[in-house]
């Protein structure tokens, strides 16, 4: 039985060391852009090289705005969300990969209030979560990929905003406005057991996102003047601040093996770029140097 238990401890040791030493080299960081006059999904490696575009939605009469929201587990499906129909109706689409192939995932929106935004994709690639304010209120729901069993999961009379999965998809992180500022919560993921993770009455704190181990939290906020990039322990304790400023509506993303963050920064006017920190806030490099707006990046493990 011990040699049972030992053998069981090392191929768990050897399977998370897999998991969490990856060569950042292999994997791509995927972006929005309005370069080239219109606003697709670009993808390049870690240090900036290999610019790829990976969508090209063109229709007659109207620019649609393609924005990058996240990956499944299994690497091979990106969520994303993009107006087909007109100007502000965001809808979410699930693109596999390795076949390019397409699925809708929710309806043309009746109006811009009722659009889908800031999706992202459940780590087993089955549901995804979004946040809109059909019916008038705001909500997040969550919906099956395949656009079945759509089921709205908070109740407030406030905003909410930035829902995000744990790495084991049992849980859902978020962030609610109580009063007059954003704070984070969690929840499980049928909407019960509402947890308050910060609370700072005199800051926003928005785009939490856990790390792949589930140790660390990532988010944006503003609690100590311009908006910048923080982490805390899963718990909500241990505070830092790793990078002093950032577009604030934008998401952020952890590398694989949970030693950085990528993130845009507005470099001045309408010019946005990416970068990327370590999470002891050192290391900070500029990966994209465009003279447009770069926005919403989502750091895939994959070589896609």
């Amino acid at each position: 039985m011990k040699k049972l238990l030992i053998a069981i401890s090392i191929m768990a040791l050897t399977f998370s060391n897999e998991i969490f030493s990856q060569d950042l080299s292999k994997t791509r960081i995927y972006f929005t852009s309005n370069r080239n006059g219109s606003r697709s999904i670009y993808s390049v490696k870690p240090d900036g090289s290999d610019l790829r575009r990976i969508t090209n939605n063109v229709i007659p009469g109207h620019n649609p705005i393609d924005v990058t929201n996240s990956f499944s587990k299994d690497r091979n499906k990106l969520l994303y969300t993009t107006d087909p129909e007109y100007h502000g109706g965001m809808a979410l689409f699930l693109l596999d990969m390795k076949t390019k192939k397409e699925t809708r995932v929710t309806g043309r929106p009746t109006s811009k209030s009722a659009a889908t935004w800031e999706a992202k994709l459940s780590p087993d690639g089955k549901k995804a979560l979004f946040t809109t304010f059909r019916n008038g209120v705001p909500a997040i729901f969550i919906v099956n990929t395949d656009g079945s069993e759509l089921k709205k999961l908070t109740e407030y009379k406030n905003e909410i905003a930035t829902p995000d999965w744990s790495p084991d998809g049992n849980k859902i992180i978020y962030s609610y406005q109580a009063d007059e500022h954003y704070e984070i919560w969690t929840m499980n993921v049928d909407g019960s057991n509402k947890k308050q993770l910060t609370k700072n009455p005199k800051a926003n704190e928005v785009w939490a996102t856990y790390s792949p181990d589930g140790k660390k939290i990532a988010f944006v906020s503003n609690h100590k003047g311009d908006y910048g990039i923080f982490t805390m322990n899963s718990n909500g304790k241990n505070k830092k601040r790793i990078a002093k400023s950032c577009v604030h509506d934008s998401q952020i993303s952890w590398s694989p093996d949970n030693s950085k963050i990528v993130f845009a920064y507005k470099v001045k006017g309408n010019n946005a770029d990416i970068y990327i920190v370590n999470v002891d806030g050192t290391g900070l490099k500029r990966i994209i140097n465009n003279s447009g707006y770069d926005w919403s990046p989502a750091w895939s493990p994959s070589m896609n």
